[in-house]
């Protein structure tokens, strides 16, 4: 770990090669929360609050991720706020950006996909993750048959309202995202505050839900979680269909499997194949559907 340039630490993050880097940022950026993430100059920006190792209260601050492409690796710096917790941010970087995986063999494993689909393999693919498991949630809740930028708008709203304010080099980002207990220390009025920022009634009961279920303990989306119990207790929760089940399964456990079926972009992509059609040639792509699915989504 060395001093940044200008406030913070830096840590240096290998990975495999080769790394699509480009798409990886696009479907961040395309996705940022306005006022918590920024994809600038070829950089992920994002503000952070973790717990204390203490375990008693919470850190804030920021953090930067910037691929050196020539060592092949990813340039991670946090703000001297996040030392404590730098090992932590670096994990979740990791997952964040899937450092830890093998593209060459997930290629070579999805042979049948680039077989029917000439082209659609994109070379170095990976799978995003998240940072924050709520905030992720939160996010594709939101996300559910609106536009990507009207969802980021309404997760924006969420942060200004209920998240932290924290000082960032970034002119972008000003807050953090709140935490599932901010929400639910709303008590019984959080539905009317988050409809209050334009979020139908549904979608805030859906939000509540995770909120109450993840401060419970009831529902791990912890990196590698068995998705054999995730998938099933998150399709429980009101508002939670197999789309959204999968897609949280996807970015929050790491799931690389998860297949959405039924997104329209991978209907688009297959066309024209029936919806019994696509399911069943995916068949074959197992374990690795969740790269594929990246790589459809990319191939627009």
């Amino acid at each position: 770990m060395t001093a940044g340039a200008d406030a913070g630490a830096v840590l240096t993050l290998p990975y495999a090669e080769p790394y699509a880097w480009e798409r990886i940022l696009g479907f961040l950026a395309l996705r940022a929360i306005p006022g918590v993430e920024a994809v600038d100059d070829g950089a992920y920006w994002r503000t952070v609050q973790v717990d204390a190792p203490s375990g008693e209260g919470v850190l804030r601050g920021w953090l930067s991720v910037r691929p050196d492409k020539e060592r092949a690796q990813a340039m991670l710096t946090v703000s001297f706020s996040l030392q404590d917790v730098a090992s932590v941010c670096a994990e979740r970087v990791r997952h964040l950006f899937d450092l830890d995986a093998d593209p060459v063999a997930i290629e070579a494993e999805l042979a049948s996909f680039r077989d029917r689909f000439p082209g659609k393999l994109i070379p170095g693919t990976r799978l995003p993750g998240c940072f924050d498991v709520f905030e992720m949630c939160t996010r594709a809740v939101l996300g559910q048959q609106i536009s990507v930028k009207g969802a980021s708008t309404l997760a924006g709203r969420v942060a200004a309202a209920f998240g932290h304010p924290v000082d960032v080099p970034a002119p972008q980002l000003s807050c953090t995202f709140p935490a599932a207990e901010d929400i639910l220390a709303l008590g019984e009025g959080a539905p009317d505050a988050l409809g209050a920022l334009g979020i139908v009634g549904a979608r805030t009961r859906t939000i509540c839900a995770l909120a109450r279920a993840l401060e419970a303990g009831e529902l791990d989306l912890s990196y590698g979680a068995d998705p054999a119990r995730t998938v099933p207790e998150l399709e429980k929760l009101p508002g939670i269909g197999p789309w959204t089940a999968q897609y949280v399964a996807m970015r929050a456990t790491g799931h690389a499997d998860a297949f959405p079926a039924t997104d329209l972009g991978i209907k688009k992509a297959m066309d024209p194949l029936t919806q019994k059609q696509v399911e069943e040639v995916a068949e074959g792509w197992r374990p690795w559907r969740a790269y594929a699915t990246m790589s459809l989504w990319s191939s627009d």
